[in-house]
């Protein structure tokens, strides 16, 4: 029976000091008090003053040395009393001074800013529209001279500066071009250099396209030569891709033909894809098939691996 009762003695002494331990002392926080009702019931200390008062966390006990309130205050703009903490008053002049503002007597105005200026005082270079920082590479050179001293080609037409490792494709002007042995082909406004091997892929206009047996292409104002076996895969349009046994696959704005075996490899959308028994993988937008075998090579996934 002694023991019994001990036992239940303890039970309710933990019981008691837990509920200690998990209840707050108040609702709020001291320093979110803003009565001297609210700040005892916080656990606070309350302080009178010119606006009626203020809570603060009671003092630590004596050689508690983990906390220095003194060091606190001067930490956070204050001045230390020798017994709290005293804030000075917001004064909006000395602040709007001190971000380089002006007081007009009423608010802060700050000047316009000034590109130029702000470009100058964090080491760039204002070339009169924006502001170049120059890193010392080949590509940040805003000049000819600094251009050819890490090793570059000064384009003089547009003003910059371009690595040039000496093959045809890097030749920015005509003369270099035909230097190189490279073939230069003319725009209405520009030009670029290219290599020609003869092919009907390397012709540029259509005259040389026809003459090496290719077949020109034009869309819009631009055109490109390319070779027609006479295969499936080479048929640039529906027509002639149907009349070769081939399939089309239309897309928005352009389309291509390819031979259908009727496996599930050559379905181009889901409805073919699972109506050969495959399987469909969808990427953003666009998608494809594929035959799963159930082999490990066969897995799309980590979780078709585990």
């Amino acid at each position: 029976m002694h023991f019994r009762r001990l036992t239940f003695a303890v039970l309710t002494i933990l019981a008691s000091f837990s509920a200690l331990i998990t209840t707050p002392a108040g609702a709020i926080e001291p320093w979110e008090a803003t009565t001297e009702e609210e700040c005892w019931d916080a656990g606070g200390m309350w302080y009178e003053d010119d606006n009626g008062g203020v809570c603060d966390a009671p003092p630590r006990p004596e050689g508690d040395d983990e906390w220095d309130p003194e060091a606190e205050c001067f930490e956070y703009g204050g001045i230390w009393n020798g017994e709290w903490c005293e804030y000075p008053e917001w004064d909006p002049e000395a602040e709007c001074f001190e971000y380089g503002g002006i007081w007009n007597g009423e608010w802060c105005e700050y000047p316009e800013w000034d590109p130029e200026a702000d470009c100058v005082e964090y080491g760039g270079i204002w070339n009169g529209e924006w502001c170049e920082y120059d890193d010392g590479s080949l590509e940040a050179a805003t000049n000819e001279v600094d251009c050819l001293e890490r090793g570059g080609g000064w384009d003089s037409e547009y003003e910059y500066c371009f690595e040039d490792d000496g093959s045809i494709w890097s030749a920015r002007d005509e003369g270099t071009c035909l230097a190189r042995g490279g073939s230069w082909d003319q725009q209405e406004d520009w030009g670029s250099c290219f290599e020609d091997d003869g092919s009907a892929w390397s012709a540029r206009n259509e005259t040389d396209c026809l003459d090496r047996d290719g077949i020109w292409e034009r869309d819009g104002d631009w055109g490109y030569c390319y070779e027609d076996d006479g295969s499936i895969w080479s048929a640039r349009d529906e027509g002639t891709c149907l009349a070769r046994g081939g399939s089309w696959d239309q897309q928005e704005d352009w389309g291509s033909c390819y031979e259908d075996d009727g496996s599930a490899w050559s379905a181009r959308n889901e409805t073919d894809c699972l109506a050969r028994g495959g399987s469909w993988t969808q990427d953003g937008d666009w998608g494809y098939c594929y035959e799963d075998d159930g082999s490990i090579w066969s897995a799309r996934d980590d979780g078709m691996m585990g």
